[in-house]
This record gives structure tokens, C-alpha cells and sequence, in this order.
């Protein structure tokens, strides 16, 4: 049986809570622009720069806290799926401690429990939420993004670094004696551009295949996909949207959400019992018109633009069960 998800959610349903927190991001972005540590007076004073641009981040990163559940508790219930909708029960007290324990305890383990912290975080917004009175589970475990990390990110940055050393001390004398932008500058922009690029591919599909695992009473969400043809799949759009100088974006996000969306399994136990999928057309036009709205706008328009992107993505995504 396929049901189809329904969004019922306006602009005007949280431009409220929206409007004072995208003004306080502004100017406290307009802030960092002007005591910066490059700027004249961040140079001038730069202790006090410095103490200025931690305080901004922490204030921006209250800010976020407070909004995240203020608009988890306005979307849930206008998300529903087969007639029943969302509800979400999160508190901005616990989200907020959750979040300064975590931060410090990965402050003094100097990055270490980030994964665990990550972990507690998508766990205590998953289990707020519930669907015809169930909550939801996080199944992903710390210990796991931990070896994720390793993987993909400080393997391949220890690669990066010892491969840079070698080219950089290998063509020193050719550079000496050439001067200027010489073809071993060149290879090492083009070395470091790839693997850069290898690093943030790799990373965020292992970050995103962590967290799409989740439960709900009895049945498992998760991703059925493997690493080399989603690999190519996001390479591909990628370097269609940059040959395109960026135009070509909402079509590569469209086909990224259908061909991950299709990938995402429903288990009972170890039987498949069905998967999600997306059958929405002609979004490009209407992704593009309101992206367009929200940049003239200053991010003002960003209550409607993601309101009428999310109802029309959502009307387009379903899920199929072959156990009924």
C-alpha cells in the first residue's frame, strides 16, 4: 500500500519566531564583518577580537538552540502521513543542556566524544518525536561515527598531508629556479583540490547513511545503498552544477533526494516489509523562483520560500509497504 506524506505548513505559521532570529543572525554576522580579526580594529585590538568573535559564536549558536525547537514543535504537527500527524514534546531547557554538556565534554577530549555528543543530540530529537503515540528511536551509535570519522576524514587528511610534503619537497629546487606559479604549484593545487573533495564526498555519505536509522515500534528506516554508485551519483551532480556555474542546482538536488529517497528501506527484523520514494516533477523552476525570492528579500522571504518548496517536496515523497 502506498500512502503519500502531507505538509500543511505556511509562511505564516512561524515567520514569528523566524523574524527576530534571522535579525539577531544579521547583526551579529554584520558584528563579525566589523571587529574581525582581519578587519582594522581586529588588528588594532586583536585579544579583544578575538574574545568578541567567541562570544558572537556562542550567542548565534543559543539563538539556533531556542529556534530549533520552537520550529520542531510549530512543523510536527503539520506533518502527517495516512491522516495522523507528527507531534513533537521537545523542551528548549533540555536541548540547550544537552547541547553545553556535549560541547564541553568534546572541548576537553579535545574532539573526541563529538560522535557520542552527536549521538545524544539526534537521539533526544528523535525521541520527542512520535507518530500515533510512538516515539521514534535512534538506532545510530557513537562508536560507529567515531570510526566514520576516522575513515573518512583524518585517514585521507594524514594522506593529504604526507602527499603535499613529498611534492612540496620534491619541487622546491624546480620552484626556486622558476619562480612564480610553476607547474609543481599546480599539481599541488590539483592534488589538494581532489582530495579535499574525496574527504567531503566520502564524510558526508557516511554521516548521512548514520543517521538515516531510525525506529518506530518494531520497524527499522534505513539506507539500502552502496558506496561507489552513490559516490559517482553525487560526483556527477556536482560537476554538473559547477560546469552550469551553479544553475543546474535544483536539478541536482531533486535527483539526489529521488535516487536517496528510493533508497531508504522499511525492516521488520531482517525482511524488507517496504521503502520510501519520490514521484514529484517540475521543481526546478519553483526551487529556483523561491531561492531567488529569499536573496532579494535579505532571508526574509525564507518562512514561505522553504514552506512552499516543503509542501511540494513532501506531496511527492511516499511510502510503500508490501506487508499489507
Amino acid at each position: 500500500m502506498k500512502s503519500n506524506l502531507e505538509l500543511s505548513l505556511h509562511g505564516r505559521d512561524w515567520w514569528k519566531p523566524f523574524l527576530p532570529y534571522w535579525i539577531i543572525i544579521l547583526a551579529v554576522e554584520a558584528v563579525i564583518q566589523v571587529t574581525g580579526t582581519s578587519s582594522a580594529w581586529g588588528k588594532a585590538h586583536p585579544g579583544l577580537a578575538l574574545a568578541v568573535q567567541l562570544g558572537l559564536a556562542l550567542v548565534t549558536w543559543f539563538v539556533a538552540m531556542v529556534f530549533t525547537i520552537v520550529f520542531l514543535r510549530i512543523l510536527a504537527p503539520k506533518l502527517s502521513l495516512q491522516g495522523d500527524a507528527l507531534a513533537f514534546q521537545g523542551k528548549i531547557g533540555e536541548y540547550i543542556w544537552l547541547n553545553v554538556v556535549g560541547i564541553l565534554l568534546s572541548l576537553i577530549t579535545i574532539g573526541v566524544f563529538l560522535p557520542w555528543y552527536m549521538r545524544r543530540i539526534t537521539d533526544y530529537l528523535a525521541s520527542k518525536t512520535s507518530w500515533r503515540g510512538n516515539e521514534l528511536k535512534f538506532l545510530g551509535r557513537g562508536g560507529k561515527l567515531f570510526l566514520y570519522m576516522l575513515v573518512g576524514i583524518i585517514a585521507p587528511l594524514v594522506v593529504m598531508i604526507v602527499a603535499l610534503g613529498l611534492l612540496v619537497g620534491l619541487n622546491a629546487p624546480l620552484q626556486t629556479r622558476e619562480g612564480g606559479v610553476g607547474s609543481a604549484q599546480l599539481v599541488t593545487m590539483l592534488v589538494t583540490f581532489f582530495i579535499v573533495l574525496y574527504i567531503v564526498l566520502v564524510f558526508v555519505y557516511l554521516l548521512y547513511k548514520w543517521y538515516v536509522d531510525f525506529s518506530w515500534r518494531d520497524i527499522t528506516v534505513r539506507w539500502k545503498t552502496r558506496f561507489w554508485p552513490s559516490f559517482g551519483m553525487v560526483l556527477g551532480q556536482l560537476a554538473l552544477t559547477l560546469i552550469t556555474a551553479t544553475i543546474y542546482w535544483p536539478a541536482a538536488f531533486l535527483k539526489l533526494y529521488r535516487y536517496f529517497t528510493q533508497r531508504t528501506v522499511l525492516r521488520r527484523g531482517e525482511d524488507e516489509i517496504g521503502h520510501m520514494g519520490f514521484e514529484g516533477a517540475r521543481g526546478f523552476g519553483l526551487i529556483w523562483g523561491q531561492a531567488l525570492l529569499s536573496l532579494v528579500t535579505v532571508g526574509f522571504y525564507l518562512p514561505w520560500a522553504y514552506a512552499n518548496i516543503g509542501r511540494w517536496l513532501v506531496a511527492g515523497t511516499f511510502v510503500e509497504r508490501s506487508d499489507r
